[in-house]
């Protein structure tokens, strides 16, 4: 199974998502998501269904759905 990273761009508005590799640590950018209104801190539910994405700038809290097979999420 993957292991997925997601990391926030406050100021480029988005989320960047990143593929680990468990055995070596490597790290390959996989794509990104656009979060308009400042992504800032995140957190994924207790089942890992969704990723939560406090808007700094918008304040507001958006949801997003987790692919488990490829990373993506989708508001």
């Amino acid at each position: 199974m993957p292991y997925y990273i997601y990391v926030s761009a406050t100021g480029d508005n988005r989320i960047s998502i990143w593929n680990m590799n468990r055995e070596t640590g490597k790290l390959d950018e996989q794509g990104m998501v656009a979060a308009e209104g400042g992504p800032a801190a995140m957190t994924a539910s207790p089942d890992e269904k969704f990723m939560y994405v406090a808007m700094r700038q918008a304040k507001q809290i958006h949801s997003f759905r987790i692919d488990h097979s490829t990373g993506g999420l989708s508001l």
